[in-house]
């Protein structure tokens, strides 16, 4: 891990951000001219958002990432991004026939690439980072990071059940630190785990970060299972006229009367 990193790993967690967050100029030009590509090519629909692209080209610069192994590639924009901007070799997964169409051909002048269509070849992989963009029930997140040693790991939006999968599969000989990256709308993000080899033993410290790092995301869980759940029971609930005057009052349909 280069010395920047290490850097990182000493801050806080604002300022961590605030440093992986800070502009480079190179970096910010090759992510501003990717999602400018990509947003204009079919099937952008489910494309990485720009604040994301930014965020991992710093990443996977900081910490002088080698290898990447992408689960859920789609037409290739975080694979092309990593493969203009930067020095590392990404492998990437996709099923979807229409994406590995796209994903060849958005990526065919690149040399440093290798394109997977079958999940079990994803067993026990070298790669140094990992990016999760996909569907987890398709197969066993926890168990490719238990038998992996990655260094970071990128999760694209606000996607909980990836994050919770991640974290089950962290082993006993690893210390894990994760932060939540959010735009300024909140609108658009990221979570990023940084793992290392812990210097003796299973601390206790690291088990409290360890935890710390659990119970951010399980929170989290909380929170949106919370608000689908209450949604519903507004929803169900609309003979309650209560209820419903919240609603219109909520949505400024009427004025609140005194």
């Amino acid at each position: 891990m280069c010395g920047e990193s290490n850097i990182v790993g000493n801050l806080d967690q604002r300022k961590t951000k605030k440093y992986l967050l800070a502009d480079t100029k190179e970096l910010t030009q090759v992510a501003d001219e990717i999602y400018r590509q990509f947003n204009n090519k079919g099937g952008s629909e489910q494309i990485a958002s720009l604040f994301a692209i930014r965020l991992l080209l710093r990443l996977v610069d900081i910490y002088q990432v080698s290898s990447v192994l992408e689960l859920g590639a789609g037409i290739g924009t975080l694979t092309s991004a990593i493969l203009a901007g930067t020095n590392a070799s990404v492998t990437a997964y996709e099923n979807s026939t229409y994406c590995i169409g796209e994903l060849k051909e958005n990526t065919k002048n690149y040399r440093t690439f290798d394109l997977i269509t079958g999940y079990e070849e994803l067993t026990n992989s070298q790669a140094e980072m990992l990016i999760v963009d996909i569907n987890t029930s398709i197969f066993n997140i926890k168990k490719l990071v238990q038998e992996s040693n990655f260094k970071v790991i990128f999760i694209e939006g606000h996607q909980l059940a990836q994050r919770v999968n991640v974290i089950s599969g962290i082993r006993r000989d690893q210390k894990l630190r994760y932060l939540d990256f959010r735009d300024r709308n909140c609108s658009k993000g990221a979570g990023v785990f940084f793992l290392s080899s812990k210097m003796s033993g299973y601390r206790i410290i690291d088990m409290i970060d360890n935890a710390i790092a659990f119970k951010s995301i399980l929170w989290q869980v909380r929170l949106v299972s919370f608000r689908k759940s209450f949604t519903m029971y507004l929803n169900n609930r609309e003979s309650n006229t209560l209820l419903k005057r919240i609603r219109k009052i909520w949505s400024g349909k009427i004025k609140w009367k005194f």
